[in-house]
């Protein structure tokens, strides 16, 4: 049987709920790596991604 307190901690660790999309919204992103580790090597190859 798994106590009581167990439950609560394993609760906390679910998928957050859904985003909700709306037509028209602005959205602010974020890129990350694993664990908010960064996915760029440094500022030259950062600013190459922001360029379109």
């Amino acid at each position: 049987m798994v106590s009581a307190s167990r439950r609560r901690n394993q609760d906390s660790h679910m998928a957050r709920p859904p985003r909700i999309e709306l037509a028209g919204a602005c959205y602010h992103l974020t890129p990350r790596g694993d664990r908010r580790e960064a996915i760029y090597q440094d500022d030259e190859v950062y600013s190459l991604v922001l360029t379109p």
